[in-house]
């Protein structure tokens, strides 16, 4: 072959290559949500009184940890799993039976130990809202190599926690989104 029919077939798989890389960036920002909705499968956890949806079957961990400020018992369970490419879904709930005080401050306590689990975290976003009818804290935390989005919730005698957590070149905001809103 000659040079120029060597350029030629290299130019037309550069251009080739380059459009279907911007078709496959397209696609990714205009499909994401509907990709994510599509790997996701509900799950009913009736003990604990809540339904979500999950990328695939959360492994289960139960606890009793005593408070070191009151004293008393407090019942956790943590549901866990993780997609494809590495975010990983959490539900916390935590059994708050007599709770004294402002409920905002119960959940500020919240966001403070998830926090303060690693020196580099900051809280990038914090805002108070209603999550079917009751008062939630939603946030964003931040690291150099992680994001993780969370909402607490103080429901009945219990506080939610749902959160994901991804390396921040794979952050998909749709993906907290999809999770709270299949609540």
């Amino acid at each position: 072959m000659n040079r120029i029919g060597i350029l030629i077939t290299a130019t037309l798989a550069l251009v080739s290559g380059l459009a279907l890389w911007n078709w496959a960036s397209n696609l990714n920002e205009i499909d994401s949500e509907s990709l994510i909705r599509e790997e996701m499968s509900p799950f009913v956890f009736e003990k604990d009184g809540f339904e979500v949806m999950f990328p695939k079957s959360p492994q289960k961990v139960k606890e009793r940890i005593l408070e070191p400020q009151t004293g008393d018992l407090k019942h956790y369970s943590t549901y866990v799993s993780q997609n494809a490419k590495g975010t990983i879904f959490v539900v916390n709930v935590i059994d708050y039976p007599e709770y004294e005080g402002e409920l905002s401050d119960k959940l500020t306590q919240v966001l403070d130990v998830m926090v303060n689990v690693d020196p580099q975290n900051w809280v990038d976003k914090k805002t108070e809202e209603e999550v079917q009818g009751n008062l939630a804290l939603r946030y964003q935390i931040k690291s150099p190599k992680r994001t993780s989005d969370a909402v607490a919730i103080v429901a009945n005698d219990k506080v939610y926690l749902l959160s994901t957590m991804t390396l921040n070149n794979y952050y998909d905001p749709n993906e907290f989104d999809i999770f709270l809103d299949s609540l």
